[in-house]
């Protein structure tokens, strides 16, 4: 990680924390096939207590801005956390503290069309977000598929990056 990237970070978290709302790009592919890489995300602040089981939260992470479905609540108390996990991920994140959490995903935009998340995912997501889980190449696949409907750059240029990471791909 360099220093530019921890400085973005910081910067997001501080746009986040002061004026209460911010966009970002996905990079990562662990929301997939909610989320692709290149979508744009609309961020809300959100307190703890109001983040509820099926929303996407967004939080920072040892200097990454983390964006994950909330899949539970530990405790109700002023010390609750958020339990986490990416949609292609196959474990649950470690608690998210109040400290951390930056927010919550309001809106996705993707090939101009914005739309809010749900909720609650169809049972044919979930199904594809297994799939995609214990799959790498499937996973690669699904999101160059997608990415072809993009149109301003290859697929392959858009994904080499991810794909030679290979961080946010389920091993």
């Amino acid at each position: 990680m360099n220093a530019a990237h921890i400085i973005a970070c910081d910067l997001v978290s501080e746009t986040l924390r002061t004026f209460g709302s911010a966009r970002l790009r996905v990079l990562g592919a662990s929301m997939v096939p909610t989320l692709l890489p290149g979508d744009v995300l609309s961020v809300e602040r959100a307190p703890l207590r109001d983040i509820l089981p099926g929303e996407i939260a967004v939080f920072a992470r040892d200097a990454y801005i983390v964006t994950h479905r909330v899949v539970a609540r530990d405790g109700d108390s002023p010390a609750a956390r958020l339990i986490t996990r990416g949609d292609c991920a196959r474990r649950a994140d470690p608690p998210v503290r109040a400290s951390d959490l930056l927010g919550r995903v309001v809106a996705v935009e993707r090939n101009g069309r914005r739309v809010a998340p749900s909720a609650r995912q169809a049972r044919v997501h979930l199904l594809l977000a297994r799939v995609l889980c214990f799959s790498a190449r499937a996973a690669w696949l699904y999101v160059r598929l997608a990415n072809l409907g993009r149109g301003s750059s290859s697929p392959q240029q858009k994904n080499s990056a991810l794909i030679r990471e290979g961080a946010e791909w389920p091993a």
